[in-house]
């Protein structure tokens, strides 16, 4: 520790630690939240990997996303293997193109990107709002 010359530093000194010792407990409280909500991302994951089927692009999604911030490759892969199973029964949806997105970002299955762009050709005749297909759209160009 520093050799404190004179009042002034010494004053300096303990502000200086009291920022610092505030800004550890709040890493560390911070720290302890983040593992509650890891844990609990990680319970409402695995009973949704008990109902993992291609008729919901939504959960699927979910769990993708669920996938980047855990780093649980397997939850990953299990979710792969249902669409890549299922691609035939894949509805035409808003959801289901940003799935296939999705997968082809980490697969780069060109069946991928096919299907979505055939399905994101389908949604636009029937009609679908220009919105929600330039929101679909500007997904697929980003992942693929």
């Amino acid at each position: 520790m520093m050799l404190i010359n004179n009042m002034k530093q010494l004053v300096q000194e303990i502000l200086r630690l009291c920022r610092e010792y505030g800004e550890c407990r709040v890493e560390a409280e911070r720290m302890e939240e983040a593992r509650r909500v890891k844990n609990a991302l990680e319970s409402v994951c695995a009973m949704a990997r008990q109902r993992l089927d291609i008729s919901d692009p939504a959960l699927l999604l979910a769990l993708l996303d669920a996938c980047e911030v855990t780093r649980d490759e397997g939850m990953l892969q299990e979710v792969l293997d249902v669409v890549g199973r299922n691609l035939d029964r894949l509805a035409v949806s808003a959801e289901s193109v940003k799935l296939l997105a999705c997968c082809y970002y980490y697969v780069e299955e060109e069946e991928c990107v096919e299907r979505a762009g055939r399905m994101l050709e389908e949604l636009r005749k029937m009609g679908r709002g220009e919105e929600e297909l330039a929101d679909v759209e500007t997904i697929l160009e980003e992942l693929t």
